[in-house]
């Protein structure tokens, strides 16, 4: 039997036309594709778009079409710059696909009734252009985000929204990480992952938004 390989990129907001950072992450993962076959594996490779958030509807708004049709749209671009750059075969996974969606509820479905997932209340303060939210100690007085390369304005948010308990696995993701050294690579991630957000007790993940289509 031969040996597997799994590698994935991550999957790129189609909001708008690709962009340098898009090509030099597919030349990169096409590189260790190409490798690891010259070894002998067998090689999955995965990529996709993340057609989801509020820049995609609001980018959307402004062309004056669906944030479906610019999906469609920008998805294309993507799938022929590919064909430029001659990436190894691959995987293309879209997260508006009917494929995507059935198995997103049927995850949801199991651990909302398993108690890993429940209904509350969110508040924050939230950052568009990141698609994130941000603490209250990383907000300096402007009520900037303080990722360097953005400083946009954030958002408070209160809505109500669905949660993931990671709060209930904490000691048995801290024990793993310690009992198996390897498990996370390299070491300045296991690094930065015990400095920023396993320090202390992690708070619950907020998983849902509720006041975008």
């Amino acid at each position: 039997m031969p040996k597997s390989f799994y590698i994935t990129t991550p999957i790129f907001y189609p909001n708008d036309r690709l962009h340098l950072g898009h090509a030099y992450a597919m030349v990169l993962v096409d590189i260790i594709v190409r490798y690891k076959k010259s070894q002998g594996y067998q090689v999955y490779l995965q990529t996709g778009s993340d057609e989801h958030g509020e820049k995609i509807e609001k980018k959307a708004n402004l062309l004056g079409i669906s944030p479906q049709e610019l999906v469609d749209k920008n998805v294309l671009l993507f799938k022929q710059l590919w064909q430029e750059l001659d990436v190894s075969e691959h995987t293309f996974y879209r997260t508006s696909s009917l494929v995507h969606k059935e198995k997103v509820q049927k995850i949801f479905t199991e651990l909302l009734n398993k108690g890993d997932i429940y209904l509350g209340e969110y508040q924050g303060n939230y950052c568009v252009p990141c698609e994130d939210y941000v603490s209250d100690s990383k907000i300096a007085d402007n009520n900037l985000c303080p990722t360097p390369n953005c400083q946009s304005e954030l958002r408070k948010i209160n809505e109500s929204a669905y949660f993931l308990r990671v709060s209930r696995y904490y000691s048995q993701l801290v024990d793993h990480y310690q009992k198996n050294p390897n498990f996370l690579l390299p070491a300045n991630a296991k690094k930065e992952l015990f400095s920023n957000f396993l320090k202390e007790n992690i708070p619950d993940l907020c998983i849902t938004r509720s006041d975008i289509k």
